[in-house]
């Protein structure tokens, strides 16, 4: 029976440790750039759009 504990939470430990290294694509970020370019013409085509600015969340 601790046999089987013991290895239920090796499980879950390993599970836990290796999400972090599956969730990145390895796919570089978009430019500050091109984030812009694409934002002011998403803003220009679009009539009602709501805009929120967050200083600090770049």
């Amino acid at each position: 029976m601790k046999i089987k504990k013991l290895f239920g939470m090796g499980l879950m430990v390993a599970a836990l440790m290796a999400s972090p290294a599956r969730a990145q694509d390895g796919a570089p970020d978009a430019k500050p750039e091109a984030r812009a370019v694409a934002a002011v013409k998403t803003l220009n085509t679009e009539k009602q759009v709501t805009l929120l600015y967050v200083k600090g969340m770049t």
